[in-house]
């Protein structure tokens, strides 16, 4: 992978694929609005998540923790039709059909309450914008999350750059991260945490290292924006010049480690 900060754009494509799949997993008319709104603006991230794996690993078998709203679920099985699919979700409930329509294997667990032992290990696990969810024991559920990854595997990481330039943003806002009444309200809302705190790399590598796993490689990458008017556009210009000059200001973190 080469350096510097690395940019997704949405996908109206992998949206529209994604609908008549969504319609299919018996999701309730809440959760099904939840995971549209979710499909529409991040299905361009997942797509990049899964041509960089489908390139890079193509494991016989993976772990995908996090699973709803089931989209990576779908672009993987696509990319990769003939990999083993393992997906632990909080709440299978919320979209009671995913493992049939999908042909994965859904695993209803907390993994920040409860142990993944019996899940196996697997040569890839994938631990997409969870990281910064986490409100228990960080350091146990991660080495939960490391004990499910086999030796000489791969865990893939994403998540929120707490240095990225929308943090600073907050900052010169007088916030120090995202709006707790926001993010606690989601408990209720869709039926997991929202952003807890969000971690600089140098923070999550330090407690991968500290679960046994080694950072082999961290890449930021950012969502392209679109201008809409003038002034709009000189800011955007601002903005890339100094993640150009900076990739460390990028919004996102990308982390490769090994077991």
């Amino acid at each position: 992978m080469r350096s510097g900060c690395f940019v997704w754009d949405e996908d109206s494509a992998a949206f529209s694929d994604y609908v008549p799949v969504l319609d299919r997993l018996g999701a309730a008319a809440e959760m099904r609005g939840w995971a549209l709104d979710y499909a529409r603006h991040h299905a361009g991230r997942l797509k990049w998540d899964t041509e960089l794996i489908t390139k890079h690993f193509r494991p016989s078998r993976l772990l995908n923790i996090g699973a709803a709203p089931y989209l990576f679920e779908h672009l993987l099985r696509k990319a990769l039709p003939e990999t083993a699919v393992v997906s632990i979700d909080l709440n299978p409930e919320r979209f009671p059909n995913a493992a049939e329509i999908l042909g994965i294997k859904v695993i209803g667990r907390d993994i920040e309450q409860e142990s993944i032992e019996s899940v196996g290990t697997f040569p890839l696990v994938i631990f997409c914008e969870i990281f910064e969810h986490l409100r228990a024991d960080l350091l146990s559920t991660m080495r939960r999350v490391s004990s499910a990854v086999e030796p000489g595997g791969i865990l893939y990481l994403t998540m929120p750059n707490g240095l990225g330039l929308a943090s600073w943003s907050r900052f010169l806002a007088g916030r120090t991260g995202p709006v707790p009444v926001h993010e606690w309200g989601k408990l209720v809302s869709i039926g997991h945490m929202g952003h807890v705190r969000e971690y600089s790399a140098r923070e999550v590598s330090e407690v991968l290292a500290e679960v046994g796993l080694t950072v082999e490689r961290v890449v930021y990458r950012r969502k392209r924006e679109h201008p809409y008017s003038l002034r709009n556009a000189a800011r955007l210009a601002v903005k890339d010049f100094a993640v150009g000059a900076f990739p460390a200001l990028g919004e996102e973190i990308v982390v490769i480690a090994r077991r």
